[in-house]
């Protein structure tokens, strides 16, 4: 693992910490498919799946509303694009 891959995975660790004490975290990610989906942090499935990403966006928003919750927004390379604390 390089430098760049292990200060990232670090990033990910603290960011998700840092979350756990507020609710759960849900990330809006893009699939391998090309559709985005909405996960809970540590969960293994998505809780839906969309074909844009401001679609997963406004889902994720609502479902951390009602759960006070937070939403981390990642880019098309995977890295942050937004972490809404």
């Amino acid at each position: 693992m390089g430098f760049t891959s292990l200060k990232r995975f670090a990033v990910i660790i603290y960011t998700e910490e840092k979350f756990m004490a507020k609710g759960k975290i849900y990330h809006v990610a893009l699939r391998d498919d090309g559709r985005w989906q909405v996960k809970a942090a540590k969960a293994e499935k998505a809780l839906k799946i969309f074909m844009t990403q401001k679609e997963a966006i406004d889902y994720a928003n609502k479902v951390a509303e009602s759960t006070d919750g937070n939403v981390v927004i990642h880019k098309t390379d995977g890295g942050f694009r937004k972490q809404k604390y």
